[in-house]
């Protein structure tokens, strides 16, 4: 993970003790074991959401992007803006000088 570091936009969080008790927390809210047969997500999907769920509420983040439409729906439900990555603006073109295309003796 080092290898991402943190950037201007973003931070890489940690599973730590208080994101635990926050899955812990979700785990029981959602009913853990009705919630996972109901859902056709495998168990471990449905434990890796919450993980990133709860890593970004102890972060106090913002808003999350993902393409993953349940876990944009799961984000909204916990009170985090999120969004497709669809939805983010495109790059701005990059600023190029005029070149100088005379032709010299």
């Amino acid at each position: 993970m080092n290898q991402f570091g943190n950037g201007k936009l973003y931070v890489l969080g940690e599973f730590d003790a208080l994101a635990a008790v926050e899955v812990g927390y979700m785990t029981f809210q959602d009913g853990c074991i009705r919630s996972m047969r109901l859902s056709n997500e495998t168990k471990a999907k449905l434990k890796y959401d919450r993980q990133i769920l709860a890593i970004s509420k102890v972060a106090g983040v913002s808003a999350i992007y993902s393409d993953d439409g349940k876990l944009c729906r799961k984000a909204a439900q916990n009170g985090i803006k999120a969004f497709g990555v669809h939805e983010l603006p495109p790059r701005p073109p990059e600023k190029q000088g005029a070149l100088d295309l005379r032709v010299s003796d």
